[in-house]
């Protein structure tokens, strides 16, 4: 199986036991070693959950690291992207992507990277 990023021992080890190789790095401190690693395989699925910030540092590098090849990006963000404050209560608001919404103010890191990886080629 291809390398899998682990920040953590604990995480190394889980994967090691699933048959997966792990890829050392943390995306703060090792991001262009972990990219130029993953951007040599056909699909990256990008679940890591950490800032807005640094998100979009990856994404970005990711989108660029994967540019003008045949691999495609998969991000599992995208529901926060719609964040309501309900305090708790039903919303019967439902959304498209490409519908207009108003962001929250702690969703609109988010936004921008959702932006970027549906802007990007080959990506969803």
């Amino acid at each position: 199986m291809s390398p899998a990023p682990a920040r953590h021992p604990a995480a190394a080890a889980q994967l090691a036991a699933l048959g997966v190789t792990p890829l050392n790095g943390d995306l703060e401190d090792g991001l262009y070693a972990i990219v130029a690693e993953v951007a040599k395989r056909d699909v990256v699925i990008y679940s890591a959950q950490t800032s807005a910030e640094v998100e979009r540092r990856a994404i970005g590098a990711l989108i660029d690291a994967l540019a003008g090849s045949h691999e495609r990006l998969l991000s599992t963000s995208g529901t926060g992207v719609f964040v309501q404050k309900t305090e708790g209560g039903w919303s019967e608001d439902c959304f498209a992507e490409d519908d207009p919404f108003e962001v929250e103010p702690l969703a609109v890191g988010r936004v921008e990277v959702e932006v970027l990886v549906r802007s990007s080629v080959r990506s969803s």
